[in-house]
């Protein structure tokens, strides 16, 4: 976390503890400071006309509430907190059970950095929720991109928030203003980019720009902006297959190289699931490194794929770590991919090309990272060369069916497939989460069937008395279910 990060957070919790420590009488003093960014929240769900009903450590709609509220304080400049517990008109204290580990997880999910802290106050339990800003504009349960002002909760848009989120041009050069104007984007750039966006149709082209956040208040685009609509000067991609390497135009825009690029890759892929490699192209782009020149590279080889990206790991994520950790190089490019809907806004990449192979019947890809021209590089290598025809069989038959999307599934089945059990211990270093998150999906997992039986059931003579698998137990075997013919 950036240095000042760090004392926001502190600045913060000063202001909690003062808050708390003026309560009276079952009530928390009003804050009627629009510049004090704390906001009181009641646990949603607990009145009954003028009935508190009791309280419920797993209440997960009173969460989603919460992590729609969380992420309007996460887009306001400077992050803020929640007291969750205490009536936000009149600070009554109501208190919470909700347990804040797994309050603290679902925001997480949300792509949002946040501690919570249990507080007792006039006998009754709060929870305190400490947000730190995004880095990127997130949308809430609705699809919408809100933040605090002056106390209240208001919608904003991608060019407001960018403008009001200036200094992520010291972090970020990609959100800094460019030298390009609108008029110097490439037409077929702006014709392809308003192709992914058609109900945007009827915007004019500055608006357009406007709305996916691609332009500054002086009029000039970006520099993320500049990168996907005007010329590059480089070929920012390339396909190698047999002894040919495929370049795009060097004058062509990103957006265009993209374009070019992701024909021959339609036309040259074998026959496995190609939507899997075109997240990896589009994964390489966003987190490559932009300072070089060298391309991203579609290499082309017997029984695989592999997609070759200038730029190391950024952050703390690792080839071990990739799957359930989540650090954009570039926020500012990486939210104009996916305002320009070529990355989904609540899926990882990677998570998403796992599910793609593994459901497929292939492997998982390989992500190492690999000496490329002057510095690093990071390769995807998608295996192709052996198929379990059973994995398709399955997913074909899955219910809820859409847990065919669900990564951490794909991950589980993928490795009872090779091993006889698995435990929570384990799965939290497959997927890379805590044992916790491993726990809930396992239970997932248990919770799925196929062709009418259980997929995925506690191994034999491991009875346990919690039926419903509440209680996190990390050394539990779990086994793909023997009444399966697969």
């Amino acid at each position: 976390m950036r240095p000042d990060l760090f004392l926001r957070a502190a600045e913060l919790e000063s202001t909690i503890s003062d808050l708390i420590a003026a309560a009276d009488e079952g009530y928390l003093p009003l804050v009627d400071d629009p510049g004090v960014p704390v906001a009181y929240l009641e646990e949603p769900g607990r009145r009954i006309g003028v009935l508190i009903a009791a309280g419920n450590p797993r209440n997960a709609l009173a969460r989603a509430v919460i992590i729609d509220a969380a992420t309007a304080v996460a887009n306001t400049p400077g992050g803020g907190a929640l007291l969750i517990g205490v009536e936000d008109s009149t600070g009554q204290i109501i208190g919470t059970e909700l347990d804040d580990e797994y309050l603290v997880r679902g925001v997480k999910r949300a792509r949002i950095t946040a501690h919570a802290n249990v507080h007792e106050v006039c006998g009754q339990r709060v929870v305190s929720l400490v947000i730190a800003p995004s880095r990127l504009p997130l949308s809430n349960s609705h699809g919408v991109v809100t933040w605090r002002v002056g106390g209240e909760e208001k919608i904003t848009d991608r060019f407001t928030w960018w403008q009001a989120h200036g200094d992520s041009a010291e972090f970020d050069p990609m959100a800094a203003p460019s030298d390009a104007s609108l008029e110097d984007a490439r037409g077929e750039a702006l014709v392809i980019a308003r192709g992914l966006r058609p109900r945007l149709a009827k915007m004019s082209p500055q608006m357009f720009i406007r709305h996916i956040g691609a332009v500054h208040a002086n009029g000039r685009l970006s520099q993320a902006g500049k990168l996907l609509l005007c010329p590059l000067g480089f070929a920012a991609v390339a396909v190698e297959v047999d002894d040919t390497t495929i370049t795009p135009d060097p004058n062509m825009s990103v957006l265009e190289q993209l374009k070019f690029v992701e024909s021959h890759l339609n036309h040259l892929a074998p026959q496995a699931p190609v939507t899997a490699y075109h997240e990896a192209l589009l994964n390489g782009l966003v987190h490559r490194d932009w300072s070089v020149e060298e391309p991203t590279v579609i290499t082309f080889a017997e029984h695989a794929l592999i997609v070759t990206s200038p730029g190391g790991f950024h952050g703390d994520v690792t080839p071990e770590t990739a799957v359930g950790r989540h650090d954009a190089k570039s926020p500012a490019l990486t939210d104009l991919f996916r305002e320009l809907h070529l990355l989904d806004k609540q899926v990882s990449g990677i998570n998403r090309m796992v599910y793609r192979m593994i459901f497929a019947g292939y492997a998982p890809p390989t992500l190492i990272e690999v000496p490329y021209g002057a510095g690093l590089g990071v390769q995807c290598i998608f295996d192709t060369g052996r198929r379990d025809d059973s994995m398709v069989d399955i997913v074909r038959d899955i219910v809820p069916a859409d847990r065919a999307f669900d990564h951490r599934l794909a991950l589980l089945l993928y490795y009872l497939r090779r091993h006889p059990t698995i435990t929570a211990r384990r799965a939290a270093e497959l997927l890379s989460v805590s044992e916790q998150d491993a726990w809930e999906a396992l239970r997932a997992a248990t919770q799925t069937s196929c062709g009418g039986k259980q997929l995925v059931v506690v191994a034999d003579g491991h009875a346990t008395a919690d039926a419903q698998l509440l209680a996190v137990q990390p050394e539990l075997p779990f086994v793909m279910n023997p009444a399966l013919s697969f």
